[in-house]
Formats: C-alpha cells, sequence, structure tokens
C-alpha cells in the first residue's frame, strides 16, 4: 500500500478495524517514509475501515473515508 501526496506530515500510522491497533491511535501502525509525503507499507489488513493519521497524540490530520462530519 502507499500513500503520496503533498503538504504530509513527515511520519503517519494506519489505524481502523481493518488493522492490528483497531481505533487506538497510540497503536497506530506506522507506515515508512520514502520521501517527502510518500510513504509505503506491506502487511496485512482486515475487512473494515482505516484511517491515515498524522504520528502524534491527535486525529489531525487524519486521511481517509470522509464519515460522521469528518473532512
Amino acid at each position: 500500500m502507499g500513500l503520496m501526496a503533498n503538504g504530509l506530515p513527515e511520519q503517519v500510522v494506519l489505524v481502523g478495524e481493518a488493522t492490528e491497533a483497531g481505533w487506538t491511535l497510540e497503536k497506530g501502525v506506522y507506515m515508512h517514509t520514502v520521501a517527502d509525503g510518500e510513504y509505503t507499507w506491506t502487511g496485512t489488513l482486515q475487512k473494515g475501515e482505516l484511517k491515515f493519521v498524522a504520528a502524534g497524540e491527535y486525529w489531525v490530520p487524519s486521511y481517509g473515508p470522509v464519515t460522521n462530519g469528518d473532512t
């Protein structure tokens, strides 16, 4: 899986029911930073939703499906 965009943080983690971390940000699965705004991760996902979240203690910015008023 890869993610590329401009203006993204240095570190990105995966969270959600599709990951081993579940929705616990502190257990987020770290993606490998390839270059500015380019990340990669290899592993197994389960069925379910996930988000890409800037590594840190907050949920913003996050990237993924828009639900419940998220942008």
